[in-house]
């Protein structure tokens, strides 16, 4: 049935809709002729103002009818490109027109579909995205390290407190940072093998400000500061040459070994990170003493001391300035990402010194990279780690191959029952005041029975058996490996050297080989000291007399947190490398606010 007015309707269509009306029981004007009969209830008589009035409506609503009709949108099939024209009287949407964007847009007024004046917007694909290669690392390792950020920002005071700080002294920052060109590179490699959140690389600047030789009250040492207990727990040696808590790959993952399991102990990275500075157990109990109280135990509510509360407000600091250096008015040098260092395993001992004109690199960056040393001499059967810049590992294998001269002027005296540091001294041809620096004792210290001296070498050593291998694939050496390695790996007479950068990711596909060069037989020769009848028991090498190097007279003075970066190996150790005269171990103590 026509939805149109009964009026307008058709002559059938009228008296249908009449005979409706009639049976509701309702008066309908009947249809005669062409003329419609008077209608009384809606005076609608045929010529009045009435029923002209109605038409013209309807007229109206009709065109309106039609036109909406004609300006319906449609497809233009004829188009191969998938263009869209749609035509009529609609706004204009504010399409930006983007210099490498995917569509443009053109405008203008045409004659479409017969109408004239109507706007018409055409909407046309101009090509595809580019692509973005995200296995691609970039070429900057802080961008490595801000794509890696991981940790929910902290939102606190403390945070703001610890920025303005920060940015209140850009040298010492700068200071910070340039010690990081080291260690970074190494640190993030670690951090992403386990899946781990990259903000935990910039931890070390909140522990030691990235010094190796830093030394806290409680006795904490390292990059990641471990108290001695601690690090025995993960496997970090400590004795008289050689306190793995300074050393970095090792101390490296140490450090993130027991993040990791802090982590997957409370599911929070806040409360992990609390944990390993106050400690475990001290957070712990502070959350079963929040929960009693029905407190929440979020890490922002519990009750602890004023260096772990600022603990975490510290790396959320750093991670802001990493994140936009620009906003604190800082500027970040570039640090390429790539390997800094390689790391070289010894079968025969080394002098840094040595190693140092071997690898043709000043002492300084040699020490700064070996801290964890804490003699002049490498002893290869309790720590055989030697670290070279990447760029340096070639030229060391090859200057080893070729050279005839010792490798180390330094040997050892264990002491006797009687024995005092003067007579030693005297007996090795080396000043008194000297001697007790190198082992890191007073003058007038009493030797106990047993006890360890470095003393001149009467002979050298021949060159063995160096393997260099990406840092990455050098594990902390356990307490068990010593005695492994007690025998001195046999000692051939031809010792071999191998060698290889690992100076890119793509370097170490084909195992980190870059040289092999052999070097030739050398003999190891036998005396005994003549000087001094206890001192022939002692030395474990003899041959041909040599100088001790000038650098064992430099003070090893260990670091403090903050400080500037202090030398190893030949001055005074760290308190917990001295051996002990009693020989037993010492104990140590946690301290608040330490591990």
């Amino acid at each position: 049935m026509s939805r149109l007015p009964f009026f307008l309707t058709p002559p059938r269509a009228a008296t249908t809709i009449s005979a409706s009306f009639a049976a509701a029981g309702a008066w309908v004007p009947a249809r005669t002729g062409a003329a419609h009969e008077r209608c009384p209830a809606l005076q609608l008589v045929p010529g009045s103002a009435l029923h002209n009035l109605a038409r013209s409506l309807a007229a109206v609503l009709l065109a309106a009818l039609l036109g909406a009709c004609a300006t319906t949108g449609s497809v233009d099939p004829s188009k191969s490109t998938g263009a869209l024209r749609t035509s009529g009287p609609i706004a204009r949407p504010a399409i930006p027109q983007q210099d490498d964007g995917s569509f443009s847009s053109t405008t203008g007024r045409e004659h479409v579909d017969g109408v004239a004046g109507l706007e018409v917007i055409e909407i046309r694909e101009r090509g595809r995205l580019p692509l973005i290669d995200l296995t691609r690392q970039p070429d900057d390792l802080w961008q490595r390290i801000r794509l890696g950020f991981g940790i929910p920002d902290l939102e606190s005071p403390l945070v703001l407190q610890r920025q303005a700080s920060y940015a209140a002294n850009p040298a010492q920052l700068r200071i910070n940072f340039e010690r990081a060109r080291r260690y970074l590179h190494h640190i993030v490699e670690e951090i992403e093998r386990r899946n781990m959140p990259t903000e935990l690389a910039l931890l070390p600047m909140v522990e030691s400000s990235y010094n190796p030789m830093a030394l806290s009250s409680a006795r904490a040492a390292g990059l990641w500061q471990f108290v001695p207990s601690t690090g025995r727990q993960y496997n970090l040696q400590q004795n008289w040459w050689y306190d793995g808590r300074r050393d970095i790959v090792a101390s490296t993952s140490a450090a993130l070994d027991y993040l990791q399991k802090l982590y997957e102990m409370y599911g929070d990275w806040y409360l992990a990170l609390a944990s390993y500075n106050w400690g475990e157990g001290s957070v712990g109990r502070a959350i079963e003493k929040n929960r009693a109280a029905g407190l929440p135990t979020d890490y922002l509510s519990l009750p602890m001391p004023d260096e772990t509360r600022n603990y975490v407000p510290k790396l959320q600091a750093i991670k802001n300035i990493v994140l936009d250096p620009g906003a604190f008015g800082l500027v970040l040098d570039p640090i390429e990402n790539r390997p800094y260092f390689v790391t070289v395993t010894l079968s025969r001992d080394i002098d840094l010194d040595v190693a140092a004109q071997l690898a043709e690199m000043p002492l300084d960056e040699l020490r700064r990279l070996n801290p964890a040393h804490n003699r002049p001499m490498i002893e290869s059967s309790v720590a055989p780690t030697l670290v070279l810049p990447a760029d340096r590992a070639e030229r060391f294998a090859r200057n080893l191959a070729t050279t005839n001269k010792p490798l180390s002027s330094w040997s050892t005296y264990t002491a006797r029952a009687g024995d005092k540091l003067p007579r030693v001294a005297a007996a090795y041809g080396i000043a008194a005041d000297r001697l007790a620096a190198l082992n890191g004792l007073p003058v007038k210290a009493r030797l106990a029975p047993g006890q360890t001296l470095l003393v001149p070498a009467r002979g050298g050593r021949s060159d063995g058996d160096f393997v260099v291998v990406p840092a990455s694939a050098v594990k902390a050496t356990s307490s068990t490996s010593t005695s492994a390695r007690s025998s001195g790996s046999a000692k051939s007479a031809t010792g071999r050297s191998t060698a290889h950068a690992g100076a890119s990711k793509q370097a170490s596909a084909n195992k980190g080989v870059a040289a092999r060069a052999s070097t030739s037989t050398a003999a190891k020769g036998t005396a005994k000291g003549a000087a001094n009848p206890k001192a022939s028991a002692g030395p474990k090498s003899s041959a041909t007399s040599a100088a001790p190097p000038k650098s064992s007279t430099t003070s090893n003075a260990s670091g403090r947190k903050g400080a500037a970066d202090a030398p190893t190996g030949a001055g005074k150790p760290a308190a917990s490398a001295r051996p002990p005269a009693s020989g037993k171990a010492s104990q140590s103590r946690d301290k608040v606010a330490r591990r």
